[in-house]
């Protein structure tokens, strides 16, 4: 199945996001990536065996948040779920057809903080972008 890009492009970023995720904060010892292909969606899951949290007293960090947006500007969603010592698991649904604003790569393929991407540095003194997601 061929998906269109800004789908192939935003579906590769929630995985590496969550398995990123894994490494750096569930100490897990097993991540598990499910990719399900339906009519007109796919659904993506992403789950460890690791450490968890209380979502409910825990802040969401920015690659969450990120996940989240990157789903919504293509019209689909993406829920977090966790226990403590129950690990993470991140569900993702992206449409097939994709919402008009996705269909331009600026926007799609940039960070998804406002049309064209990341907003420049507040001074130039400053390395990164605004979102803190790049280096410049």
């Amino acid at each position: 199945m061929s998906l269109p890009v800004v789908v192939d492009a935003t579906a590769c970023r929630i995985v590496q996001e969550s398995l990123t995720n894994c490494l750096r904060h569930a100490w897990a010892a097993k991540a598990e990536v499910r990719v399900r292909y339906e009519r007109d969606r796919i659904g993506i899951t992403v789950a460890d065996d690791g450490r968890g949290a209380d979502l409910s007293r825990e802040p969401v960090g920015r690659g969450i948040t990120g996940m989240r947006e990157r789903a919504a500007l293509l019209g689909g969603h993406l829920s977090v779920s966790s226990l403590p010592g129950a690990g993470f698991r991140v569900e993702a649904s992206l449409p097939l057809e994709t919402l008009a604003v996705a269909e331009r790569p600026d926007v799609a393929l940039g960070h998804p903080t406002r049309a064209g991407g990341c907003r420049p540095p507040a001074s130039s003194a400053s390395r990164a972008t605004a979102c803190g997601a790049h280096r410049t």
